[in-house]
């Protein structure tokens, strides 16, 4: 046993998955196996930034927990990268695509608000028609 070991700081998210994900797997360090029966999760954010890029100024509002669909399977304890975008910084990212609500950017914040009890939260919220 060694001296000191290091907890690995993700966890799986308590959130509903989406067809849509992350193609690493920071628990194992897996990128080649990980993820290749789902949709890329950068597509959605592609969608993001091309939306940004024209102009499209998100919705502020607030969206019920239960109808947002997680697009990572973890979650860290770690302080992490900060925003996708600089812009939009102070609150998640939700992507309402063909009726589903994806959350793009901010999973620990909105799993840590259905973990306090919470059942809406304030975001970003961009539409895709």
């Amino acid at each position: 046993m060694r001296l000191f070991e290091i907890e690995n700081p993700y966890r799986k998210t308590n959130l509903p998955l989406s067809n849509y994900r992350g193609a690493y797997d920071p628990q194992t360090d897996n990128l080649s196996s990980y993820g290749k029966e789902f949709d890329r999760a950068t597509t959605l954010w592609d969608i993001i930034d091309e939306m940004l890029e024209d102009g499209i100024e998100p919705q502020q509002t607030d969206v019920k927990i239960e109808t947002l669909l997680a697009t990572q399977d973890w979650l860290s304890d770690e302080e992490g990268d900060g925003a996708m975008w600089e812009e939009l910084e102070d609150r998640p990212v939700v992507l309402d695509m063909g009726g589903k609500r994806y959350i793009i950017d901010g999973h620990n914040r909105i799993a840590h608000a259905k973990a306090s009890g919470r059942t809406s939260v304030a975001v970003y919220y961009f539409k895709k028609n």
